[in-house]
């Protein structure tokens, strides 16, 4: 038996009013992931435009540690965004 969800949520404007609804979108879509412990789990990587969306963050696949990050602009233009590291990479030996 196949299983199907949909939610239904405001428009373009909503979005434009800070990105939300595709936040609620990727919310209802993608479960959070949990980690056992009381530390706060800081992000790898943020941007400060709530139009753009972080979609991946993965090792490069040819093994030389660099880190590709994969953005988008959510709004249907374009956006100006600043990508911040949550911390050095690559980690210290």
């Amino acid at each position: 038996m196949a299983y199907s969800a949909y939610a239904a949520r405001a428009g373009l404007e909503a979005l434009k009013q800070g990105g939300d609804a595709v936040r609620e979108g990727y919310g209802f879509n993608l479960a959070e992931r949990t980690v056992a412990g009381t530390a706060a789990v800081a992000p790898l990587v943020e941007v400060d435009h709530a139009g753009v969306v972080i979609e991946a963050v993965k090792l490069a696949d040819d093994g030389s540690a660099d880190v590709i990050v994969r953005l988008y602009e959510s709004l249907g233009g374009r956006a100006k965004t600043t990508l911040r590291a949550g911390s050095p990479w690559p980690p210290p030996p």
